[in-house]
């Protein structure tokens, strides 16, 4: 969901996005990671901001790898 007036989503809905990752991945629904193997993520089209990449660094302690 995109307000009128604005070219991308805010800032909350990003940090959705990350929290329903996360979700998944602790979810039944794929296979869980090996104990203290780190999440990676690929953002294709990252853009100048970094968005993806902080807020899943900075909440989850995520690396990503931008393009």
């Amino acid at each position: 969901w995109i307000p009128d007036g604005q070219l991308c989503p805010t800032v909350p809905n990003r940090s959705n996005y990350i929290h329903w990752i996360e979700d998944l991945l602790s979810s039944e629904v794929i296979v869980k990671p090996d104990a203290g193997e780190r999440i990676r993520g690929f953002d294709i089209g990252t853009g100048a901001n970094c968005i993806y990449p902080l807020i899943g660094a900075s909440l989850y302690g995520w690396s990503f790898v931008g393009s």
